[in-house]
């Protein structure tokens, strides 16, 4: 059969007719680009009864498929190191930087943090989220204080929904910053002095994004 266009596909539809001429053979019916079907009701595949608006009645294979919810990719970055301050101004936390390109532009981005932050004395740490140069999350373990870090690593477990509406499908890039109060040593990753710690462990450190289909 000769590719042919939904309209002139459509203009075959008996009054009424649920059903698509030329569903038989082993022929395949080719269509123009972004054609649509309109005024057809709903439309059935292996089915001459279709409940909804498309009613498969067998398994769909697809190069790609789009549901809202649905995971569309994975980014992840792995940090084993740790990095240490004792500036009260913000610095970026070194490898805690990840970029993700949408795939669609209706698609919103869950950022994850799972990492360690530590003090060298009875005084806290304070630990942000950026989305470029915007801060869009704080690690606070009550309204408007820092992580209190006092003598040992905290661990920093966290999600946070990007919601804001994505304009074009440019890469999106997102960091952790951290600094210290003043008084003491802080760090990023792991322990400042593993003679705070039951022995040496190594700590996994990890941030992550999925985008998540509109």
């Amino acid at each position: 059969m000769a590719d042919t266009t939904i309209s002139a596909l459509t203009q075959g539809i008996p009054a009424g007719g649920s059903i698509l001429p030329y569903s038989t053979g082993t022929n395949t019916l080719g269509v123009s680009v972004s054609a649509i079907l309109q005024n057809v009701g709903n439309v059935g595949i292996g089915t001459i009864t279709p409940s909804t608006m498309l009613d498969v009645n067998g398994t769909i294979k697809a190069a790609a498929l789009q549901v809202p919810g649905c995971l569309l990719q994975v980014v992840q970055t792995l940090r084993t190191d740790i990095q240490l301050t004792a500036s009260t101004a913000y610095i970026d936390a070194t490898g805690y930087t990840i970029t993700i390109t949408p795939k669609s532009t209706s698609s919103k981005i869950l950022v994850s943090v799972n990492c360690a932050a530590g003090s060298s004395a009875a005084h806290a740490v304070w630990v942000k989220l950026l989305r470029g140069s915007t801060s869009v999350a704080n690690f606070n373990n009550y309204t408007g204080a820092p992580l209190n870090a006092t003598y040992m690593v905290l661990p920093i477990v966290m999600e946070y929904l990007d919601t804001t509406v994505l304009t074009d499908l440019s890469p999106v890039t997102y960091k952790l910053m951290f600094r210290s109060d003043g008084a003491t040593t802080v760090s990023i990753g792991g322990p400042v002095n593993n003679a705070y710690e039951q022995g040496t462990a190594i700590w996994t450190n990890t941030i992550t994004c999925k985008e998540i289909a509109g």
